[in-house]
């Protein structure tokens, strides 16, 4: 995952994925899977490596998927700045998939 500043904004460091909650930018490549045990399981789909986790109020999960890292034009890194020229068009799709459990 991105490292995340006192600011919470990433540095541009990649570190070890500490234990949850989390309001934090992961890097993954292919589709998080969320699971609910006794319940099903959602598996999200996007084109994108960048996904933004938020879970730290209780019983509450949301994952976005997102092109580059919040602040990535301040990162300096050419790896994760798509860049979109004024009155150009960004597009990214998300494929939810639900499977319930038994």
């Amino acid at each position: 995952m991105w490292e995340r500043g006192a600011d919470y904004l990433p540095t541009g460091s990649l570190v070890d994925v500490p234990p949850s909650p989390w309001d934090d930018c992961f890097v993954h490549q292919g589709s998080p899977d969320l699971v609910v045990p006794g319940v099903g399981r959602l598996q999200l789909s996007a084109e994108t490596s960048t996904w933004v986790v938020f879970g730290e109020l209780v019983e509450t999960i949301c994952v976005e998927p997102q092109t580059a890292p919040p602040n990535t034009f301040n990162l300096d890194d050419a790896r994760v700045a798509p860049v979109v020229a004024p009155g150009g068009r960004a597009e990214l799709s998300l494929t939810l998939e639900w499977a319930p459990e038994g």
